[in-house]
């Protein structure tokens, strides 16, 4: 910045000033390099299945004495002893947030509702590894800890860090493991939010003990004061926030007002429990823990903010946790041997005791097994415990790092161990029943009866984003108006990122399902035409979005699959969308149609050379080259279902002439019916640069169709290229199951290889 003189004013590294002199300036670069490092990890720790908790502690002890703090020109550069305090102070605040986030996952109505069912396991879940923790904390006790910590405060402590479950890390670990809709998955996220509700009731009594520990009637009082406060907020201030939903006209009942007064009170709960004399953070988990889940509610207020607070803030804890953590504690074998000790009492109590309990609660031995494992992680929720105990002075450093190893290590092995006693082959297909009112597939009740008869085609069109639906909006209108027996079913797929809230959307199907714009515009759309559209939903890794399409299609009657990518450019969508494409056209059960959307009908795209093609069945052109291949027959089934449209023009565009009492000869007849279908055959054989000049006058309101035998078409991929890369036009790449690469121009087979293929599913079900 210049003075008025133009000289560079004091404070600029180009008067020679150190920057990290300013302690605003210190601490955006503390927080570049706590977040980038715990990215960094994050990446490489994703590759093994591992949840980002573990990325971020690792990254934080990296940081720390043990790794990088260890060389003094770093930590006095970047962590300098005295903007510890200020950095901690962040840590704190971020600390108060990520619990009322936390407090947000679980939902009281949920578990009192699957108490009953995971009551056993609870339990089991809770005494067992507490009591065995008692016994070894008494041990660990005489060796490391002062005489001045009461024995009683460490005992409770001990036995609490030993029986806790970390939810938000299982719940997470369930959804990506597809397990949520299972009854090993239910029944281990019940007990485990029953587990955690327990286990933070237990931790404020243990911190009003450490902080009273010289008047144990006044640490009572404390924890009653403190349980009078969560009925307050139970009683009073739920009911009131479900006012505020209901009364508010804002999407999702989450006005800025609303927004503002949830806000408030979480401040005030956790100023309140902390002068108390427990700790703020639970202020703010009981905060969390009452906001009502109805109209998605829950999960308006976590986007919000989990995005700055686990990008940005919560690294801050784990680094100052890592600033402090010293693996150079466990400087000895009786350390380490107490560190294995430690593991094997937390693993041996929890997996026992939930085995034993789902046992007797008529699991078999591999989902028992399964559900103890589960319920061992251990994750953040251990880390924040293990924190508030180090501070409160009831464990000192050395115990501190024993059972941070112990916490790391039961969330590292969790989705290993799981994967290869219980793997998804063996619960897919036996859940499958139920994944239509739970979660891995929850089904709508359809509105208005649809006419079904033994020719209906049941069509399953996919809803990765808002982006696809109205393209997908303008297909169902055309196949509507075929007047044919049609049951359309809508596949709602929620891309499973890292944000919490995309976990809340998998464990919360019902509230999901209900508040979803894609799902309500689709059905609404449905209505409107006084159709019936089944709404489906499944939460899934995008990558994993194919899987989803393809069970689905297996599990229920579907005779064609519509799976839409938008894009916009003139490119073939890459990324994910590559292997997607691939994965359906190799394993779908049934005809798959790979739709491109470049603007399809209806403005979907940002960028349209035609303003006014926002008007369905108006001066839309569909162009179909039919080689008379096996998926080119499937092509022209679905083809003929679209024809029915009005204001639609066809222009099928037939390379080699089928013979006419052949399948695909009737079918290409079938369609020669249609007064807005137009059949051009050219005199000679044509090059594929001929075909593209006369498909290139189809604009991005148009679609082109292609069976996929010719979109692959292994002698020349003039065809695909343009496509792919130079076509204005959206396009349909429709595959039947099974089929045979396109015949070879110079051969004179191509007929009689038609012919000889079997099509009878197919044409019995489209046709």
């Amino acid at each position: 910045m210049a003075g008025s003189n133009g000289t560079v004013t004091s404070g600029s590294f180009l008067d020679g000033d150190n920057p990290l002199k300013d302690n605003a300036f210190l601490f955006v670069v503390q927080l570049l390099i706590i977040t980038i490092t715990c990215r960094i990890f994050g990446f490489i720790l994703s590759y093994l299945n591992q949840p980002s908790v573990i990325a971020e502690v690792v990254g934080g002890i990296a940081l720390g004495p043990t790794g990088l703090s260890r060389l003094p020109w770093f930590k006095e550069t970047f962590f300098p002893k005295d903007s510890l305090p200020k950095l901690k102070v962040v840590a704190e605040v971020a600390l108060i947030l990520y619990l009322f986030l936390v407090g947000m996952e679980l939902d009281p109505v949920k578990i009192k509702n699957d108490f009953k069912k995971s009551a056993f396991i609870s339990i089991a879940g809770i005494l067992v590894p507490f009591a065995t923790g008692l016994a070894v904390s008494k041990l660990i006790y005489d060796t490391y800890i002062e005489p001045s910590v009461p024995l009683g405060s460490f005992l409770i402590f001990c036995g609490v860090a030993m029986s806790i479950t970390a939810f938000p890390v299982l719940a997470r670990i369930l959804t990506e493991r597809k397990l949520l809709s299972t009854s090993v998955g239910q029944s281990t996220l019940a007990a485990a939010a029953t587990d955690d509700a327990v286990a933070w009731s237990l931790l404020v009594l243990v911190v009003a003990l450490i902080n009273n520990p010289d008047h144990a009637l006044n640490a009572v009082w404390v924890f009653l004061i403190v349980a009078a406060y969560a009925i307050f907020l139970f009683v009073v201030i739920r009911p009131f926030f479900v006012y505020l939903i209901n009364s508010s006209s804002a999407e999702h009942g989450a006005s800025q007002s609303t927004v503002f007064i949830v806000f408030g009170v979480m401040l005030m709960s956790a100023l309140f429990t902390g002068a108390a004399g427990v700790h703020t953070i639970f202020g703010a988990f009981l905060t969390g823990l009452i906001i009502p889940h109805d109209r998605g509610f829950a999960i308006a207020i976590t986007e919000k903010l989990e995005d700055m607070v686990s990008i940005l803030f919560l690294p801050l804890y784990f680094a100052y946790s890592g600033l402090n953590t010293q693996l150079g504690e466990l400087n000895d074998i009786q350390a380490w041997g107490f560190v294995a000790l430690i593991f094997a009492t937390a693993c041996c109590g929890k997996i026992l005791g939930c085995l034993t309990a789902a046992r007797i609660g008529g699991n078999s031995w591999r989902e028992s097994l399964t559900i103890g494992i589960l319920m061992n992680t251990k994750g953040l929720v251990e880390i924040i415990v293990l924190n508030l105990g180090l501070q409160a002075g009831v464990i000192n450093q050395k115990v501190f790092t024993m059972f941070l190893m112990m916490a790391l290590f039961t969330t590292f092995m969790t989705v290993p161990i799981v994967s290869i006693i219980y793997p998804m082959s063996l619960y897919s297909k036996k859940e499958s029943s139920m994944s239509k009112d739970r979660l891995g597939f929850e089904e709508s009740q359809a509105t208005i009866p649809d006419q079904g008869s033994k020719d209906t085609l049941q069509v399953l069109i996919c809803l990765p984003n808002m982006k696809t639906v109205p393209a997908m909006m303008n297909i169902t209108q055309m196949f509507f108006q075929s007047n044919r027996g049609l049951d359309i079913y809508a596949l709602r797929l929620v891309d499973l990122g890292q944000r919490m809230s995309h976990v809340m959307k998998a464990t919360e199907s019902s509230e999901t399902m209900q508040s979803d714009p894609v799902i309500n515009v689709f059905r609404t759309f449905g209505q409107l035409n006084n159709r019936s559209i089944k709404t489906l939903m499944s939460v899934s890794q995008h990558e994993t979005f194919s899987n989803d399409a393809i069970d689905t299609a297996a599990e229920m009657p579907i005779n064609l699959i519509i799976f839409p990518i938008e894009h916009a450019n003139n490119t073939y969508p890459s990324g994910w969308a590559v292997g997607t494409a691939k994965h359906l056209f190799d394993s779908s059960p049934c005809p798959i149609s790979f739709f491109v959307d470049r603007g399809f009908g209806v403005s979907s795209v940002s960028q349209l050379d035609e303003p006014f093609a926002a008007f369905p069945g108006k001066n839309q052109q569909i162009f179909f080259p039919f080689y008379g291949t096996q998926d080119d027959i499937e092509a022209a089934v679905v083809l003929n279902y679209l024809a029915h449209s009005n204001g639609i023009l066809v222009t099928i565009y037939v390379l080699n002439e089928p013979a006419p009492d052949s399948l695909e000869g009737q079918a290409l007849t079938a369609l020669e019916s249609f007064p807005n279908v137009t059949v051009e055959r050219p005199a000679t054989p044509i090059s594929s640069i001929t075909l593209i000049a006369r498909a290139n006058s189809c604009k991005s309101k148009d679609l082109i169709i292609l069976g996929h035998s010719s979109y692959e078409n292994v002698e020349d991929d003039t065809l695909k290229s343009w496509l792919d890369g130079q076509a204005k036009s959206s396009y349909m790449i429709v595959k039947k199951p099974n089929s045979q690469p396109l015949p070879s121009p110079k051969t004179s087979e191509s007929s009689s290889l038609l012919k000889r293929r079997t099509i009878e599913r197919s044409s019995s079900n489209l046709v």
